[in-house]
């Protein structure tokens, strides 16, 4: 897992505000499934992190699930 990037996300209705430890600043991802999977599958983390705000965080939760996150 240390060669995959760790990720803390602000999950919202509309969005997703993204941290890449080790990087500058923060991306904005919609909080959608295409929008979402094309993220994880380019970005492959080892570890994300986040807190789960009334059913916002569905659609992510299923993303990391099929990726086996």
């Amino acid at each position: 897992m240390r060669d995959k990037p760790i990720v803390g996300i602000d999950v919202s209705k509309g969005w997703l505000d993204v941290c890449v430890a080790g990087s500058a600043g923060v991306e904005r991802i919609a909080n959608n499934a295409e929008a979402v999977g094309a993220w994880l599958d380019r970005i492959c983390p080892g570890l994300v992190a986040f807190e789960p705000t009334g059913g916002d965080e569905r659609i992510l939760i299923e993303g990391l699930r099929e990726r086996g996150l």
